[in-house]
Parts: C-alpha cells; structure tokens; sequence
C-alpha cells in the first residue's frame, strides 16, 4: 500500500493540485477549488471515508459540469486526475485494490499522467497476490481471476461470406518494403507480417488474458453510432460478456415482435491500451516499414470488440497497417478519386484527416430522417466535429440508393482479414470495417519525410 499510497500523492497529487488550484482561480471555477481544498483537508486528516465520499461527489460534479468548464490548459482531465487521485487514496487505506485500479485507469483515460498506470499496476498485482492467498479484499467486480466460463482458446471459425467482388492482392511480408517504394498508393493484404508475434495465441486464450489483464478497466462504446453510450469495464468483465459468452440485448423493433434478442455490440476502439498496459507490447513488435530514415510511427491503437464492431466509411490522414490478431473482420476500400460518390459530411470544418473513425455505425432502421440528423448531431457535438473525413452512408454492402445514388458506382476493392493478416491502408483511402466475429486487433500509422 506504501508504494501507491506515494506514488498518488509525491508523484501525481503534489505535481498536478498545485497547477489545478492556480487555474482555478484564473477561471474562477470558485465551486472546484473548494472541493479540492476539502480533500486535501482529509487527506491530511486522514478521515478516509470522509475522503472517498467527498472526492467521489467532485468527479460526479466534473462529469456532469464538463461542457461549462474551462477547455484550456488541459483544466478538465487534470481536475479529473486530481479528483481520481483522492478517490484511489481512499480505496487504497480501505485495501479496495479492484477501486484502486478502476480510479487509476480512469484517470489514465481520460488524459491523467502516465504515473496512473503503475498505480494500477500495483493495484492489480496486490488484487493477484489476494486471489492467490484465498481472498480478494473489497471488490464488485462480480467475476473473479478464477472464472471458469471460459477455459480454453477462444474459437473462431471462418466465417460464411460471399465471394469477394473486388479482392485486395495479397503479397508476403517480405515484398512490403518494396511494394512501399514501388506503388504505396494501392492497398494490400500482408501475410506473414506477425509471424514472431506471441499475441495471436496468448490474445486468442481468453482464460490466460483474463486471469493476467482482468482487474485493469478499459473504455468501451456500447451500441451502434450515433447511438452509442460509453462506460469503463474491467477486461474480465468484457471477455466474459462477449468473448466466451456473447452477450444479448432486448429491443421492441425487431420482426419477432416485442422482446426480440439481438447480440450486443461493444467495442475497446482505437485505444492506447498499449500504453495503458505496456506488458502487452511484448505480444507484438512495431513493424519495420514504420520506422525507416524517412518513416516514423505516429500512433499505435488496439481494437477489440464483439462480433458486428462497425467502423464506418472515413479516411485518415497516415498510412495504416491493420494487423488482425484474432478473429475475423471485412473490410472495404475507396480510392480518393471516389469520394465525391462518398458524400462526406461537411459540417464545420478544420483538419479532415485527422480523427480516425473508431466508433460504430448503426443501420439497423435504414437511413430515415432521423437517423440521419442523429448522425449529423453526432458528426457536429462529437468526435468528427469539423470533420470531413467521414461518409454519411452507413453500410457500402447495403446502400439506399435513392439517398445515395452515386454511391452505387464507386469503385471498391475489399478483403476478409484472417488471423495473421495485415492491410496496408494508403492515406486518404476510404475505409468501411466491420467485424465477422468476437475480434482483436491492432493497427500502425506512420509518419512520412518528417511530416
């Protein structure tokens, strides 16, 4: 407890309160400085229970007031980490170690300082050493290290789809390079790319992930866009829900009548869980053609999800590499001399290429007008906000082309990614991917001439 007791206190509290107390008054956010003021107060005191209460209403306060606080100087997840900080203190006293690291995580996420991340480190470790001795301390997390709803690899079989109109080439890994200096404006399907990748088997083992990663909580979106929620689970709670057991949802609208059960979507999307959980880095290695003399990685984000994950169509600004791990998913490209048939949104406006498209896509009711201003609503208050980077035609397999008739003529060439498989994505290719099954992968883009 020592260890994270220090490390909340030296080495986040008494670097970010300072700087939060002093935004505070700079924009005379009076209510939030009170409050902090309060938890030092018991900290100091250490009245703990008084603590956990008093900082659990100061994130509910920040949650709720979030779009009225200021935006600069970061004020917003440094209040959060701040407020994050105290409740993981109080949990910490209480040896509550699955709080102490759902806090830590939580702050981590939401922009916190990476010191977060040995926090519940440590945490999950202390919740480790407690199953192991019997006991598991204070926890709600209702499934344990020794779940056995799942005890073996999960299994994926190929999935049944239709012939491929427009498959992508395929070329071994050892051709990428110069596939790269050759033609880097057409897409391709690497084989072999993770062949001295430990994660395939050890990602694909679901009772092993859980048992090693299952206290740590990860944010996840629930739904299909524009509809979606979001909220935290722990990873054992999210491979038991929807990788050994997918999990099921009731809705009104279906053709069977009131109470129909349809499989619930959730999606860990373009997250830097790499960082959060740097033990994962092991299962793979950064491909070589991200890193040359004139390459340099930008960003490397996981993707794990439940079967029917949707991205919808948009483009990015870096050339990608999609490594599938485990799983199935389908994935379909446009040229960017095809995005005039796209019909991108083009509310706002700003830097187009820079947000990656990682929600995903609902079509379910067709695209009626009011899923269509949902959309928009989505498009302009959420995360495409000024962006043109994203189709408003939610599924390419399924277009009304009454909506969307030149959609119907846009040049396409498409894949079913396997286990193993690595897609090549030049930048600005339109892109449309949907998951075939319980799915994980991850994917690379890069930087190019110093860019």
């Amino acid at each position: 407890m020592e260890n994270v007791c220090t490390l909340l206190t030296t080495n986040i509290l008494d670097v970010q309160q300072p700087t939060l107390l002093a935004q505070c008054r700079e924009f005379g956010t009076d209510k939030v400085a009170v409050a902090v003021e309060k938890c030092q107060m018991l900290h100091k005191r250490e009245k703990w229970d008084r603590l956990k209460t008093t900082a659990e209403r100061l994130v509910a306060t920040l949650k709720s007031t979030k779009q009225a606080l200021p935006r600069e100087g970061a004020y917003w997840p440094r209040a959060m980490s701040v407020a994050l900080a105290y409740q993981a203190l109080a949990a910490a006293h209480a040896e509550d170690w699955h709080h102490v690291a759902r806090h830590a995580d939580t702050a981590f996420v939401v922009g916190g300082p990476q010191e977060f991340v040995e926090v519940a480190e440590l945490a999950a470790a202390q919740l480790s050493t407690a199953t192991e001795e019997g006991h598991s301390g204070t926890t709600t997390d209702t499934t344990t290290a020794t779940d056995n709803s799942s005890t073996s690899m999960l299994d994926v079989p190929p999935p049944t789809t239709a012939p491929l109109e427009q498959p992508i080439k395929r070329i071994p890994a050892a051709d990428l390079e110069h596939h790269l200096a050759t033609d880097p404006d057409t897409p391709v399907v690497v084989e072999g790319l993770q062949a001295e990748w430990r994660a395939p088997s050890r990602w694909a083992d679901v009772t092993f992930m859980m048992r090693k990663y299952g206290a740590r909580s990860v944010p996840l979106e629930f739904g299909m866009w524009p509809h979606l929620t979001e909220d935290m689970l722990t990873l054992r709670e999210f491979f038991t829900r929807y990788f050994s057991q997918p999990a099921t949802s009731t809705s009104s609208g279906g053709n069977g009548g009131e109470g129909d059960q349809k499989p619930e979507v959730a999606y860990l999307a373009q997250h830097n869980l790499l960082e959060q959980i740097p033990a994962l880095q092991a299962d793979l290695a950064i491909p070589d053609v991200c890193s040359t003399h004139d390459r340099s990685l930008h960003e490397a984000s996981v993707w794990w999800g439940s079967k029917g994950t949707v991205t919808p169509i948009h483009f990015d600004s870096f050339p990608n590499l999609l490594a599938q791990v485990v799983g199935y998913k389908y994935v379909r490209l446009f040229a960017p001399s095809e995005s005039s048939k796209l019909y991108p949104f083009t509310s706002g406006s700003g830097d187009a290429g820079d947000d990656k498209g990682s929600t995903n896509a609902d079509n379910s009711d067709g695209e009626d007008d009011r899923s269509a201003r949902a959309c928009e609503q989505a498009v302009e208050g959420g995360r495409y906000a000024g962006q043109s980077n994203i189709s408003r035609v939610p599924d390419p397999r399924n277009v009304d082309t009454d909506r969307f008739p030149a959609m119907k003529d846009a040049a396409f060439v498409e894949a079913v990614l396997a286990p193993g498989d690595t897609l090549y994505m030049p930048r600005s290719h339109w892109h449309f991917v949907t998951s075939l099954s319980p799915s994980m992968s991850v994917n690379f883009w890069w930087k190019e001439g110093g860019a």
